[in-house]
């Protein structure tokens, strides 16, 4: 595609170079910049003039034309073209809208399923994604863990919970070229508020819930709960939308669209009439939970997926009720695109695998060894959620151990209430360093003291480097015990100041277990 036929309906303008220049490829970040790209010079601000040095980044890198704010001087054999109207701001959104019109608009061929909330997207993403598959919907997924276009190659290694404005058209295309019909994706509140998905038109939008996270970002509740909103008012009405409401959160009635969308209704307590305003079209589901354990949980499920069979009974390979809830999203969120038999629900269920980093269990080569499970809980609700789930299911055998830090340069209000949650639900505290970033790692730690009761300091044990107090948590533990590793889940490394090292809670866990057997002994598997 040329620069012209690619801006013609964009309201830009070439001003100098060659408006005929094929571009291969294009970007708004100057650093993936190579030979033939189109670079979009992004300003978020009429003050903010850093988009200049990365122009001029972008061109010693090959660039072949630059869609920028306002005119710049550029090289000859560059093109320039800049919006016809001075006040057209070339942000994320109008970022979007250039990467639709260059990939061919690949996302008006998927269904889009978007996920918001503090806690629970990636599960609730990656299950909707997998049950979509198991029912014959070749399904993309875009999220915290992985991008997996449907490539036999595998998934790719996600860095942002969602990707920028170009990114995602790149990884719809892709997802488009590889016979995908729909796509599960997390969106984040921050790519919301910056205007990542302006323009999508979602035929499913799910939300999980709303707890405390990110006012370092958004400043205040409202604001967070403001930005999460937006997704839902992106609905398309006119494509039979759906809104996955979880109606056990009362933040619920915030992200409802003033258009007669289609909702759907989850509760982990069968009331159809509790939370259901009327006058709208409602479908209700609904998860009666008959069992739960460390490694799963028996429910069963209602909704319009199983009104002839009466209900679902199924045991679910996850753990706690705060699972039960994210999985029954999911099956609302399937369903919304394709409907399946209760029987092959049932068993798709059955098989759902176990979602990387959320709750997931450290495997050993011997049985008789500490339950150890790792989780990406960071905020203090998912922590007291964790906590109170696996408390309830191992009060009566060993010890609840739980390790856990804060990240730097985020939230410091809701480090002492993650200590208090600990060493309020937990019989040992762990606490330790997660992602310092530029932050005082000891500085962190005393900021998360300041929550623990005065009463449970007997609880606590505090010990900065996160290696050591995986490995002491664990032998220190005996094999009825029930160790918990919280922050990090999926994540295989920690950032120190500026620099990203390698670090994975499940390999030091592994390696823990191990030399628990060499001094404990074990049973062999």
């Amino acid at each position: 595609m040329n620069l012209l036929d690619l801006t013609e309906s964009l309201g830009l303008k070439v001003v100098s170079g060659d408006g005929g220049v094929e571009i291969s490829d294009l970007t708004d970040d100057s650093r993936r910049v190579g030979a033939g790209f189109l670079f979009v010079a992004r300003g978020e601000g009429s003050g903010d003039e850093r988009w200049r040095g990365f122009v001029a980044d972008a061109v010693t890198r090959g660039a072949s034309a630059v869609v920028a704010p306002v005119a710049v001087d550029v090289p000859d054999g560059v093109a320039l073209a800049v919006p016809e109207q001075a006040d057209t701001p070339i942000d994320q959104p109008f970022a979007g809208r250039l990467a639709a019109e260059f990939f061919g608009h690949p996302a008006k061929r998927l269904k889009l399923i978007g996920v918001t909330g503090t806690n629970g997207k990636t599960t609730v993403a990656t299950l909707t994604q997998y049950l979509l598959n198991a029912a014959g919907t070749k399904t993309g997924l875009l999220g915290t863990i992985a991008i997996d276009h449907g490539s036999p190659n595998g998934p790719l290694t996600a860095e942002l919970t969602t990707p920028g404005a170009i990114d995602l058209h790149r990884h719809f295309a892709a997802m488009v070229a590889q016979g995908c019909e729909a796509c599960a994706m997390e969106v984040s509140s921050h790519a919301l508020d910056q205007g990542r998905v302006d323009g999508l038109e979602f035929d499913v939008a799910v939300f999980t819930n709303i707890t405390q996270d990110h006012l370092d970002y958004h400043g205040t509740m409202e604001n967070y709960a403001a930005a999460k909103a937006k997704l839902f008012k992106s609905l398309d009405h006119e494509r039979d939308a759906v809104a996955v409401l979880n109606a056990d959160d009362p933040s619920w009635h915030k992200m409802v669209p003033s258009w007669k969308v289609m909702k759907f209704f989850t509760r982990l307590q069968p009331d159809p009439e509790k939370g259901i305003p009327g006058g709208i079209r409602a479908e209700y589901f609904s998860a009666r939970i008959e069992s739960l354990a460390v490694s799963h949980s028996t429910v069963n499920l209602s909704g319009p997926m199983a009104r002839d069979s009466g209900g679902i009974k199924v045991k679910l390979p996850v753990v706690g009720q705060h699972s039960v809830s994210n999985v029954l999203q999911a099956v609302a969120a399937a369903y919304a695109v394709k409907t399946c038999p209760a029987d092959q629900l049932a068993t798709n269920l059955f098989n759902c695998p176990q979602v990387p980093g959320r709750l997931e269990v450290v495997r050993a080569k011997t049985l008789k060894v500490p339950t150890v499970l790792v989780d990406y809980a960071h905020t203090p609700d998912a922590l007291s959620n964790v906590l109170r789930a696996l408390n309830s299911l191992v009060k009566d055998s060993g010890r609840f151990i739980v390790v856990f830090g804060c990240g730097g340069d985020r939230d410091r209000t809701k480090r002492p209430l993650m200590a208090q949650a600990a060493c309020g639900l937990a019989d040992i505290t762990v606490l330790t360093s997660d992602n310092p970033r530029t932050e005082d790692p000891q500085q962190i730690l005393d900021d998360a003291i300041a929550g623990v009761p005065t009463e449970a300091k007997h609880k606590l044990i505090v010990e900065i480097d996160r290696a050591k107090a995986i490995e002491s948590a664990i032998l220190n533990a005996s094999a009825d015990d029930t160790v918990l590793i919280a922050g990090k889940g999926h994540e295989d490394y920690q950032i120190l100041g500026t620099e990203k090292i390698h670090f994975d809670d499940r390999e030091h866990a592994a390696a823990a277990l191990e030399k628990w057997v060499a001094q404990h002994g074990g049973d062999a598997a």
